[in-house]
């Protein structure tokens, strides 16, 4: 979602879907992610520059996910809420 979101855009970063750190989203970050999707990190460890892990942290701390018992807690109040008794 993220690299359709900003395909075609030029000064992006890895969070931005530029896999590739070439400074623009397009087809070739698409064949990146494609080459290596459901692969893990195995082997030796590849040099990293100080804008890629700040840029890695930037995506991760802007892209939390909901718990899903925190949802469900919101269903249960809404659903409380919204129930009316019968008439007597």
């Amino acid at each position: 979602l993220v690299l359709q979101n900003n395909f075609g855009q030029s000064n992006t970063r890895f969070d931005q879907g530029n896999f590739n750190f070439d400074a623009q989203t397009d087809f070739n970050d698409f064949l990146v992610l494609q080459n290596n999707f459901g692969q893990s990190v195995t082997g030796a460890p590849v040099a990293v520059t100080r804008q890629e892990i700040a840029a890695i942290a930037a995506f991760a701390t802007t892209s939390a996910v909901p718990e899903p018992a925190g949802l469900a807690v919101l269903m249960a109040g809404a659903t409380a809420f919204c129930r009316r008794r019968p008439k007597r």
